[in-house]
């Protein structure tokens, strides 16, 4: 069906979603922000990443250090 869809739009000389008059598939004006989003998702994973391992790092420091006496004041 899309194809019949796609066969009257260029008939009539109507642009389809993401396609020129032509047919050829034009760039999205948001394509920049697109790129953009997606580079700034990879550092936001790569961030997070980076803090959950310090907080491993954190909580293997914590069980490798002894708790402190309280030295018989209760």
């Amino acid at each position: 069906m899309e194809y019949w869809l796609e066969e009257v739009r260029q008939k009539a000389g109507v642009a389809g979603p993401n396609r020129g008059r032509d047919g050829v598939l034009a760039a999205c004006p948001c394509d920049g922000e697109i790129r953009q989003l997606r580079e700034e998702l990879s550092l936001l994973r790569r961030d997070m990443d980076h803090l959950n391992s310090l907080k491993q790092l954190e909580k293997v420091v914590n069980e490798a250090q002894p708790e402190p006496e309280n030295g018989g004041n209760t």
